[in-house]
């Protein structure tokens, strides 16, 4: 089993960007973008005041938790809630939903494992299931685990590097509802095209989702001007 899943991972490396569509790519590409400003505005305060080890510990354990969880959720679980629901004559669709509603629902354990408040615990749930949903369209179209794997890792390394440096605006945390906005409106325009809803209107879908995106990439950067 491990050597079939270290075999199809390093596969993945070698035809990701050779086999994958490149409207896609541009789909996901907002969310790149998002995740490469929080990165680099906050590394420059973090990373000069911490030694390489300490950024190199976090930049690996981002790494291996995007890795785990991604080969856990996507990888293993909603492949087999796919097919189970395929077999079942149900729409392959609803795979994303459950595995993204499990995988926030999982962060609850924070509660007791990181000692966090059910506030904390509830916001870090509602985050991870809007990232589950993102990560899990994404896998659902390309089936390039390796994708939604670096995707993760570079959002748990913004995540780790921001914690302690982010900022409250007016009592709320901007740059997350930022990133929410982003990971919403990607995950609708992957969802799109996956079914082709609104096919017939796919300039204006195209139009409105790259402007919303330049919208918020724009206030993202914003943010850090005003901190």
């Amino acid at each position: 089993m491990i050597i079939i899943l270290l075999n199809n991972f390093l596969c993945d490396i070698t035809i990701m960007v050779t086999y994958m569509n490149k409207n896609h790519i541009l789909n996901c590409f907002p969310y790149y973008i998002a995740l490469v400003i929080i990165i680099v505005f906050f590394g420059v305060i973090y990373i000069p005041s911490h030694s390489i080890v300490d950024t190199g510990s976090l930049f690996a354990q981002a790494i291996f938790i995007g890795i785990l969880e991604e080969l856990i959720f996507r990888y293993f679980l909603q492949n087999k809630i796919e097919k189970f629901l395929t077999n079942k004559g149900k729409n392959r669709l609803y795979s994303i939903f459950i595995t993204a509603l499990i995988f926030g629902l999982i962060h609850m354990t924070n509660i007791i494992q990181m000692d966090y408040s059910f506030g904390k615990a509830f916001f870090q749930s509602f985050n991870a299931i809007l990232a589950g949903l993102l990560y899990g369209s994404i896998y659902y179209k390309d089936k390039k685990i390796i994708h939604v794997m670096i995707l993760h890792s570079l959002y748990d390394f913004g995540a780790f590097i921001s914690s302690p440096l982010n900022k409250m605006i007016l009592g709320l945390d901007i740059l997350d509802i930022l990133l929410y906005l982003i990971e919403i409106i990607v995950f609708f325009k992957v969802i799109f095209d996956i079914t082709d809803y609104m096919k017939n209107k796919k300039n204006i879908v195209n139009t409105i989702y790259y402007i919303s995106c330049i919208i918020v990439l724009i206030c993202m950067m914003l943010y850090f001007v005003i901190i």
